[in-house]
């Protein structure tokens, strides 16, 4: 395959260009010659222990722009470690739906799954799919183990918070 690269003159439009150009039979593409960048790798110290990362082309997506609005999350499961350096920022309207108050005991599965969605892109720990997004944490466990009604109630409260996705890491043997 043979290749060129041209310099148009001044005043030129790539358009008008490329339509000539392509006018010639023996002229198979014309295109401008953009500009490049490396993908966007988080430099996070556990980044490379996150192979799903790369597998959903995710440094690729965090080079597109980001727009203005943010994307909040319900992780509906049991507590969140709100405290924890990879969520600072990242948590909003935190509801316990147990005890029906704004506290959270720490859990590690909620931790976790809101780490995976949002945790933030700071040199340290682990990177966030959607490191820009809020968390709304809603507890919905007695210990290790929830009810339909209270998932329910904690759904209804995501909604009222504003969330614009919910995520259920919960399993269940009945309909």
């Amino acid at each position: 395959h043979h290749f060129s690269l041209l310099t148009l003159p001044k005043g030129s439009t790539l358009e008008a260009a490329a339509k000539s150009l392509l006018s010639h039979p023996e002229i198979l593409s014309a295109e401008p010659n953009y500009k490049l960048a490396h993908t966007y790798i988080p430099s996070d110290s556990d980044y490379s222990k996150q192979w799903y990362l790369k597998n959903l082309n995710l440094p690729e997506t965090w080079d597109l722009p980001k727009g203005k609005a943010v994307i909040k999350t319900a992780v509906i499961d049991g507590g969140i470690q709100v405290s924890h350096f990879d969520l600072k920022g990242q948590i909003t309207k935190p509801f316990n739906v147990i005890t029906r108050k704004k506290t959270l005991l720490p859990n590690d599965h909620g931790t976790h799954i809101a780490g995976v969605i949002a945790a933030v892109q700071d040199n340290e720990g682990t990177s966030g799919i959607a490191p820009s997004s809020k968390i709304i944490p809603v507890n919905v466990f007695r210990e290790d183990e929830a009810d339909i009604y209270d998932v329910a109630e904690g759904i209804y409260y995501a909604i009222d918070a504003g969330a614009d996705i919910i995520n259920l890491s919960l399993t269940t043997d009945a309909y």
